[in-house]
């Protein structure tokens, strides 16, 4: 639990800080960050608004300026017209100067159908409108004639003040609005919410996350409705209440898995021993028996020579069965060494060339070959690595079982190949014959120790071959298994760990 609790996650944002310093330096980032948020989101919303506000007013002023023309209009016509067609000049100067006192009014100029004109005020400028009226005079024919035509200049410089004014104003109390909102919201926020994450992040980062004790409980009053940070408390309560549990069923299941390994090595070891005894005591067994064995032999031997003439037709089949019997001994013996040998092999492993192996294993039952005319069909072989001699007597014992079982009137066909069925990291040597084949009941029998399908009359004999051949296999890290039915023939496959490239 200790190697636990001192690698407990620490916040690696703010490793060097002191509690007080945390606080000042996240909240000053959240403030900033949020003060600038609500700054900029409030100046684009105030933006807008004052522009559709401002629109509006700069509309409505300049509209009551240019209503002016029509102010004009209607108190100074019917004295323009009258004034005009009378010829009454000091009038319509006296007309002139009352309209131009107007604060809205620039400049007039009026112009006659004669060629009289009139100018009153300054001509130009920015942030103006120019408007005309048409003065007629109606005659008593009821005929319109034109007497003369006044050009008024408007200017809008007291709508564009106004409208800058509003302008600047509006940008102020929206900015101070803005700035004293963002305090506000920057007090509730660490009021609310920052301060109970200061406390979550402390509280995780001082306590180990398999702890059972301590849990998260937010310094506020209890609300009917929890909310994100009430989420977030249970979610890590919750979850260092299952990480605690889940510590100690680990725990519980390490200490289970020592005593079953502690068993289990017992066990093997056990084994082995139980092994190596039965090793030491069938190799000793076979050799105390075998000098018996030859001394029996060699007894019956002598004995042939010196009463082989005095012996009967039946003493001579009795001394030659005889005879027959302690050769199967001595092969039987000769298995349960061999077979003994292989039993916990530790002989160390070499790179082996199996294509000069089985042509050594050729040219050693050559005499076997050629009495029964077989045929040897090898394949390209690999280069693995193994114990030669195990190896040897492995390949050997197959190709001879071949030669062996062979179908009556028959020639043996026997096929060494290899190959690594999808896989690179395994070969699989097969051994095939044209032979009498194996009844599928017998498949894993076969394997076994002393079992045997056929008298010793039929086939000769042991009944350790396949067993020493599985022995071996299994010494090398792999199997060995025979597809095959009676009538036939047979492959035995070998499954090898090997270094996967051709000789």
């Amino acid at each position: 639990m200790a190697f636990w609790q001192n690698t407990a996650a620490k916040p690696h944002s703010l490793p060097h800080l002191g509690k007080r310093q945390r606080r000042d330096s996240v909240t000053g980032r959240i403030g900033t960050r949020l003060v600038i948020q609500i700054l900029v989101a409030n100046a684009i919303l105030s933006i807008f608004a004052a522009s559709v506000q401002l629109f509006a007013s700069y509309q409505r002023d300049r509209t009551e300026v240019l209503s002016t023309i029509a102010i004009i209009d209607n108190s100074f016509r019917t004295s323009f017209e009258s004034a005009l067609w009378t010829y009454n000049f000091p009038l319509v100067e006296a007309l002139l100067d009352g309209v131009i006192n107007k604060t809205e009014v620039k400049h007039l100029r009026l112009v006659t159908e004669h060629g009289q004109k009139w100018q009153r005020g300054t001509d130009g400028g920015k942030n103006i409108a120019r408007d005309q009226l048409t003065f007629f005079h109606t005659t008593t024919s009821g005929q319109q004639v034109v007497v003369g035509k006044l050009h008024v200049v408007l200017t809008l410089e007291h709508v564009h003040a106004r409208i800058w004014s509003q302008i600047w104003v509006l940008i102020l109390s929206n900015f101070v609005k803005s700035l004293c909102a963002s305090i506000m919201m920057l007090f509730i926020v660490d009021r609310n919410v920052t301060r109970h994450l200061h406390m979550i992040a402390d509280h995780v980062s001082k306590s180990s996350w398999f702890e059972q004790t301590g849990e998260i409980v937010l310094d506020r009053k209890p609300s009917k409705q929890p909310d994100e940070l009430d989420h977030i408390a249970h979610t890590i309560n919750a979850a260092k209440s299952k990480a605690g549990k889940d510590f100690q069923a680990l725990e519980n299941e390490i200490q289970r898995r020592r005593v079953v390994e502690t068993l289990l090595r017992q066990r093997g070891d056990a084994l082995k021993h139980a092994n190596e005894e039965q090793a030491e005591f069938s190799y000793a067994l076979s050799h105390d028996m075998k000098s018996p064995a030859n001394t029996l032999r060699m007894l019956l031997s002598e004995l042939e020579e010196i009463e082989g003439e005095r012996l009967g037709p039946d003493g001579t089949d009795v001394l030659q069965d005889c005879q027959l019997t302690v050769t199967r001994m001595l092969r039987l013996i000769e298995d349960v060494l061999d077979y003994a040998s292989m039993v916990n092999s530790t002989t160390s492993t070499t790179s082996v060339d199996l294509n000069v192996l089985v042509a050594d294993i050729l040219l050693d039952i050559k005499s076997d070959i050629t009495n029964v005319q077989a045929k040897i069909i090898v394949g390209a072989l690999p280069v693995i690595d193994g114990h030669p001699t195990q190896l040897r007597m492995l390949i050997q014992n197959l190709i001879v079982n071949a030669i062996k079982f062979r179908a009556p009137d028959t020639v043996p066909v026997v096929n060494v190949s290899a190959s690594s069925p999808g896989r690179s990291d395994k070969v699989v040597l097969s051994v095939t014959d044209n032979g009498i084949g194996i009844d599928p009941d017998f498949h894993q029998r076969i394997f076994g120790l002393f079992q045997r399908l056929h008298t010793h009359s039929t086939f000769a004999g042991s009944g350790l071959g396949l067993a020493i051949c599985k022995r071996i296999a299994t010494n090398h890290g792999g199997s060995i298994d025979v597809t095959s039915s009676l009538g036939n023939g047979s492959q035995f496959n070998i499954h090898l760990p090997g270094r996967h490239h051709n000789a």
